[in-house]
């Protein structure tokens, strides 16, 4: 996200009315982890920092890997009643703030 936009959604969502809580993980996807298969190796391999790779594609592995840990640990911790939202939310800033839902796929 951009800078102070976390903190942005938060506060529209919670004006909603909503109980808010904000997970911030940036150390653990700057230093996230994934096994990759490298070209030439039949094994998979522990890819290096996501703060230090240059790859693209190794770069949307991590990410992914690492997100998918999060949001399991998350919803491990979740009451039933409760959900986790990202990336579902835009922000639309001029004279107000606006939420803007994409349509269901």
């Amino acid at each position: 996200m951009r800078k102070n936009e976390s903190t942005l959604v938060v506060k529209a969502l919670k004006n909603l009315g909503l109980d808010v809580k904000r997970v911030d993980c940036a150390y653990r996807f700057l230093n996230g982890k994934t096994w990759v298969h490298l070209e030439g190796c039949k094994n998979a391999q522990l890819s290096e920092c996501l703060n230090t790779v240059v790859d693209p594609e190794q770069k949307r592995r991590i990410i992914g890997d690492v997100f998918m840990h999060i949001m399991s640990e998350l919803l491990n911790d979740l009451d039933k009643d409760k959900f986790v939202l990202h990336k579902v939310l835009w922000l639309l800033t001029s004279s107000s703030l606006v939420l803007n839902f994409p349509p269901p796929c």
